[in-house]
């Protein structure tokens, strides 16, 4: 199994990060994804980045892929939404 969880908050040590943290301890095993560590212009495509280019690649392959976003009172995050 190739678990990836997608953590869309800018902050580290966010609630919704230990949360992406927590999926990944309970699966036993996969890979915490931090958008806030990529090129935000990257993310939508506006341009190209390898390391981005690398992630999508990655995440493509997964066979389980969990979105975590936090939650504001507007609606969700520019880093998950493209």
């Amino acid at each position: 199994m190739t678990l990836f969880a997608v953590n869309a908050s800018p902050s580290p040590s966010s609630t919704t990060h230990a949360l992406a943290t927590a999926v990944i301890e309970l699966a036993g095993e996969g890979t915490v994804v931090d958008l806030a560590d990529y090129d935000a212009g990257a993310l939508p495509g506006r341009h190209a980045d390898p390391d981005v280019d690398a992630l999508l690649a990655s995440l493509a392959e997964a066979s389980v892929l969990v979105l975590v976003t936090p939650v504001y009172r507007a609606p969700t995050p520019g880093s998950s939404r493209s």
